[in-house]
């Protein structure tokens, strides 16, 4: 699930000697992760030293080139993946791996092992 997404990222970075090049620079995936981190299921099983300590440098990354990257992604209208309805982002739930959205009432109810909401690419819906 997404435990294993983000290590696998965190661990790729660390085994490189920790570049700047392998931080996300996509604000989608840094949201994903961030938002990750925060949620139930991450509580539940744990965020391994590897994934907070890649969180923080890319965050510190994105917020050296656009100090305002949350606020304004936040901001940003998209379209519920279901049912169509627009909303802003603050107001939606995407899914840790592919990235797609949904509102409170569309988002799939099936649960991770970890309690998260289980999207069918095998992400979670975090946000």
């Amino acid at each position: 699930m997404s435990r294993e997404y983000f290590q696998a990222m965190a661990d790729k970075w660390e085994q490189a000697g920790r570049p700047a090049g392998l931080l996300p620079d996509n604000r989608w995936v840094l949201m994903a992760l961030t938002s990750w981190t925060v949620s139930d299921g991450a509580r539940a099983e744990g965020v391994s030293p590897e994934i907070r300590a890649f969180e923080k440098a890319a965050l510190r990354q994105m917020k050296s080139r656009s100090p305002a990257w949350w606020d304004n992604l936040m901001r940003e209208r998209h379209y519920c993946e279901s049912c169509g309805e627009r909303y802003r982002l603050e107001n939606l739930h995407n899914c840790s791996k592919c990235m797609r959205v949904y509102c409170t009432w569309c988002r799939p109810r099936e649960r991770a092992a970890n309690g998260n909401p289980l999207h069918f690419c095998g992400g979670e819906i975090v946000g």
